[in-house]
């Protein structure tokens, strides 16, 4: 999908936004041709939060991750004059998401969307088809009883921290990690369950799979396959990956699959990755980019939107790649879409949503923390603190 570079009219009426979601390009078009009063154009920005302190131009409406930090949410304006107004209802919303919008008791930014973690499984593996979830210990069991080894290595091996680091971290969140930005802008985090989160999975990986050196033998000699393929020919038992990476999977070979959201007591943890839209402070077109905010923040939008999306055959998930941010969206519209879905949407309680981060946090996580946590289970205690690693990454960090 190729983002719109031009429009007819000229002056209040246009409205730029900076975004770097494709999707987003289609539902631009649809608004502009459902009414006449206002346009969009979109200009495409690989990290628009980044853009928003880097350029001297500003645009009228932002599309993106990134923008919730302490240290961007300010270039932003308040929403007060369109959610006052009733025309967006924002009891439509999860409770919880939207407050990871709010900043010194305003709303500044909308949720858009979400993604959530999932454990993928042979269908004859499943649970109880009334179980929602699955917790670490019930992946530890099934996984502990699965494991087959031959004289001198394992043959299958039903599941490895390892084999995704992000589990590692989604682990870590689960358990009490709370990586979060402090007031002053500054990464935090609960050091002592943090590091209960890597003992844990050291253990795993030591007791259940037989340690590192067995772990890592396996993997080169076996995990080259696509994931279907290692859970339909029974080489692994689980696999951990995202609901929008679980729907990239070509739909003949989905068919196979199934899945459950990670939890632990109950507890789903959202994806950090969390798409916003707001309104920067120093746009020159507030009411075309409110015009489409209330467009799009409608229920019967959306289900439009996901209706052309399928049509279309477009490949992206759901609302711009992930689950809405509004409730009654999901739980009325994605089931008829996608089938899989069905008695399956979390309830709002069951999340667990993510604090505000660093607007670098993208960074922060794939350079620093995983691969620091990954470290840790691997080669055990007493390497370097996590406290010391990002000062040092902070250090050579390049200037923007």
């Amino acid at each position: 999908m190729l983002f719109l570079s031009g429009c007819s009219l000229i002056g209040n009426d246009v409205a730029t936004m900076w975004t770097n979601q494709p999707d987003f390009a289609a539902y631009v078009e649809l608004f502009n041709t459902s009414q006449k009063h206002y346009k969009i154009e979109i200009a495409y920005r690989a990290v628009p939060a980044q853009s928003l302190t880097a350029e001297n131009k500003v645009p009228d409406l932002v599309v993106g991750d990134r923008v919730s930090s302490v240290n961007i949410v300010g270039k932003f304006s308040p929403l007060d004059q369109i959610l006052g107004n009733g025309e967006i209802d924002t009891s439509l919303f999860y409770k919880g998401l939207l407050s990871t919008g709010r900043y010194e008791g305003r709303q500044y930014l909308l949720p858009v969307s979400f993604d959530l973690p999932v454990v993928l499984f042979q269908p004859k593996s499943a649970p109880p088809d009334k179980q929602t979830v699955l917790a670490l210990d019930q992946i530890l069991s099934a996984s502990k009883e699965f494991n087959k080894k031959s004289t001198d290595s394992f043959t299958v091996m039903g599941f490895s921290p390892l084999w995704s680091p992000e589990f590692l971290f989604s682990i870590a969140q689960l358990l009490g990690a709370d990586f979060h930005q402090t007031s002053r802008g500054n990464l935090a985090w609960d050091d002592q369950k943090l590091q209960k989160a890597i003992e844990e999975m050291r253990a795993w990986v030591k007791e259940i799979d037989g340690g590192t050196q067995e772990e890592s033998t396996f993997r080169d000699k076996y995990l080259y396959d696509p994931v279907y393929k290692l859970l339909d020919s029974g080489r692994i038992l689980y696999y951990y990956t995202t609901l929008t990476k679980y729907f990239d999977i070509p739909e003949e070979k989905r068919k196979s699959i199934q899945f459950r959201w990670l939890a632990e007591q109950s507890r789903i943890p959202v994806v950090e990755n969390v798409l916003y839209a707001g309104v920067p402070s120093r746009s020159r077109n507030k009411a075309a980019a409110h015009a489409f905010l209330e467009w799009f923040f409608k229920p019967q939008t959306q289900s439009q939107l996901l209706a052309a999306t399928r049509y279309e055959r477009m490949k992206t998930f759901g609302i711009a790649g992930g689950f809405s941010a509004l409730s009654v969206v999901d739980e009325r519209d994605f089931p008829q879409f996608y089938p899989s879905l069905l008695a399956r949407i979390p309830s709002e309680s069951s999340m667990l949503y993510p604090k505000s981060l660093p607007n670098d946090w993208s960074d922060l996580k794939a350079n620093v923390i995983i691969p620091w946590m990954e470290q840790e289970v691997l080669s055990g205690s007493g390497g370097q603190r996590l406290e010391d690693k990002l000062k040092a990454w902070r250090l050579q960090k390049p200037l923007p």
